[in-house]
């Protein structure tokens, strides 16, 4: 679980859970939801997760 300004956010199963300051719960399933920073090197993620050991191996 991780703090975002005054929401928190959790994972549950393939879910992705927004709890806001209230207890109010969103789920935000199957949602576009941008992971990485706006000015991170893709290419450069994708080159990295693929000589990952762990990864390579699946």
């Amino acid at each position: 679980m991780g703090k975002n300004g005054t929401d928190w956010y959790g994972i549950n199963g393939q879910d992705i859970l927004k709890i806001n300051e209230n207890g109010i719960i969103k789920s935000i399933l199957n949602s576009k939801t941008n992971f990485f920073r706006k000015n991170d090197n893709m290419q450069e993620i994708i080159k990295s997760i693929s000589k990952d050991e762990t990864v390579k191996n699946l």
